[in-house]
């Protein structure tokens, strides 16, 4: 692939649009939280429900999604709800600076992740940095249909990660997507790939010590004959995988712990080093355990996923750990306030950052396409954990009317379902509830007839209201 070279009016036009994106998921965040009831022509229409996300799109007329062409936009999503995890996780999840890592993310996060390659970087920071990174990937997709006439999807966007802290001093991680145009790298040049179009804004903040809201806003537009339904269906289904950028912060984490071990000579141990316990007949031997290099029974092991992959399958590879490991890197307790290091491939390793807007992109990498071993878009979900005593606490609070813990009651009452069914109710249960329909159910359907304006498609009276950027948010920099 060619290398790129960005000027300077070049780059900020990127960076522009970005700060328009995210001032404008703000915004709708603060909106929708601020409902403290549905109506009956409320903005925003539950579409479907899983776990302990929600996704909505917005209520309008069909005529208003269409372009001036007469070809229809992309309806708008939003996703909103809360997942295990902190903030460092997930900014360590969605981290990716070079092919390497942003190949390794994408097979953990998608099994319908085909190619991808790490075309420009911009800027590289530490995870505690106001802007951590920002650059041009270039991913392809796998469509979730076998038919012979539908192509796959690929996407060139600016990608950008950071920190900002609102009006209310409330603390973000955010990512936004947006999809670029670039000569070098023209639209359906490439044999059974169509270029599709992403503007997406993903906003975490921690409201919990184990648990994280999120707020997603943004559109997916897969063009070619690929119905609209479909597309919105899959943009919809990336942000419900969210939480699978927890899944990702893991294999990190374990793969960091392997590195930290690696000149550490393995235990010679007759018996279990973690219980103390003998070989049996029918467990078999001990193993070693990858992040300590002790031995350890078959009881005092599992199997994780680490942050690389099978060189014969492209698949993500796993590791033996000890349970003491295990719990090292799951428990959001010991990770607290910290931000770990992101596990450096070998193409970052000895590159410095760099803060011009002429740097050179990466050498391209090649590799052979692998094959999808599903045919799911997304892998599910990660579960739920066993102890919701940290969601019952946030729900009871966020019932309280305190500007921190806003948020939106409809949503409330259905992390309430979930919780009275795990048997926590009671503890959840803070203040009235009115009852409503369908809100505990998994799944919602959309009437056919209702479309969204694009996100970006904003009323010339409502920009007038709008805040100043400055007003809006600011960066972790700004108030240092």
């Amino acid at each position: 692939m060619p290398r790129l070279h960005f000027s300077r009016e070049r780059r900020q036009q990127l960076e522009t649009r970005s700060d328009d994106l995210v001032e404008h998921a703000l915004d709708v965040h603060d909106e929708f939280h601020a409902s403290s009831r549905p109506a009956a022509g409320s903005r925003w229409q539950l579409v479907r429900q899983k776990r302990s996300l929600s996704i909505y799109r917005e209520r309008g007329k069909r005529h208003e999604s269409e372009a001036g062409d007469g070809r229809k936009r992309a309806r708008v999503i939003l996703c909103s709800g809360v997942v295990p995890g902190t903030i460092a996780d997930m900014l360590n999840g969605t981290y990716a600076d070079s092919t390497e890592s942003l190949r390794i993310g994408l097979s953990l996060l998608t099994d319908q992740f085909l190619d991808g390659s790490m075309l420009h970087v911009f800027e590289r920071n530490a995870l505690s940095s106001a802007v951590v990174f920002s650059g041009i990937k270039w991913v392809a997709l796998k469509t979730p249909s076998s038919a012979a006439l539908i192509h796959d999807r690929d996407v060139l966007s600016y990608q950008r990660i950071g920190r900002i802290v609102d009006r209310r001093s409330r603390v973000f991680v955010y990512l936004v997507a947006q999809s670029v145009d670039l000569p070098e790298f023209p639209a359906n040049r490439q044999r059974n790939l169509e270029r599709a179009t992403i503007s997406m804004c993903y906003l975490f903040r921690q409201v919990q010590t184990a648990w994280v809201g999120c707020f997603s806003l943004g559109s997916a537009s897969l063009g070619g004959a690929l119905p609209r339904s479909i597309g919105e269906l899959i943009a919809a289904e990336r942000m419900l995988a969210v939480g699978n950028f927890l899944r990702v912060a893991h294999a990190k984490a374990f793969s960091a712990l392997m590195t930290a071990s690696a000149d550490r000579l393995p235990s010679s141990s007759a018996v279990c080093d973690v219980c103390m316990s003998l070989p049996k007949v029918l467990d078999g031997p001990h193993k070693l355990c990858m992040g300590c290099r002790r031995k350890v029974c078959k009881k005092c092991r599992e199997t994780r996923t680490v942050f690389r992959l099978v060189l014969r399958t492209r698949r993500p590879d796993k590791e033996t750990f000890c349970s003491q490991c295990v719990a090292q890197v799951t428990s959001s307790a010991s990770r607290r306030g910290s931000t770990p290091p992101p596990v450096e491939s070998a193409s970052r390793r000895g590159r410095q950052p760099s803060s011009t807007g002429a740097m050179e992109s990466p050498a391209s990498e090649t590799s052979e396409t692998s094959e999808m071993d599903s045919d799911a878009w997304l892998p599910p979900a990660p579960e739920l954990p066993a102890d919701l005593g940290g969601l019952a606490s946030f729900v009871a609070g966020a019932r309280q009317p305190q500007p921190q813990q806003q948020w939106n009651q409809r949503e409330l009452d259905y992390l309430a379902d979930l919780l009275r069914d795990s048997g926590l109710h009671g503890q959840a249960k803070s203040g009235s509830r009115q009852p409503h329909s369908n809100t505990s159910s998994s799944s919602h359907s959309a009437a056919p007839d209702d479309s969204l304006s694009p996100a970006a498609a904003r009323e010339p009276d409502e920009e007038a209201d709008a805040s100043p950027r400055k007003d809006k948010y600011f960066t972790i920099d700004e108030l240092d």
